[in-house]
């Protein structure tokens, strides 16, 4: 299981895409799968940390990209 997972993570990038507001529209399937859940219409707060969530929406705001690091465990 633990192989399995590591392949998981490896196999391609995870990301979401928020709207200006925060909310999740898009989930990329190797994050679905790992989440085993899809994270579409959540809002960022529901998955990251608050500081974590308010730079990604000052970012999806302005237009830009954002990145986190997340780990599991």
């Amino acid at each position: 299981m633990l192989d399995a997972l590591r392949e998981l993570l490896t196999d391609g990038d995870m990301f979401v895409i928020c709207s200006p507001g925060g909310l999740v529209t898009y989930c990329s399937a190797t994050l679905r799968e790992l989440l085993d859940e899809d994270l579409r219409g959540r809002s960022l707060h529901y998955f990251i940390s608050d500081e974590d969530a308010a730079r990604i929406i000052v970012s999806a705001q302005s237009g830009r990209d954002a990145e986190i690091n997340a780990g599991v465990g």
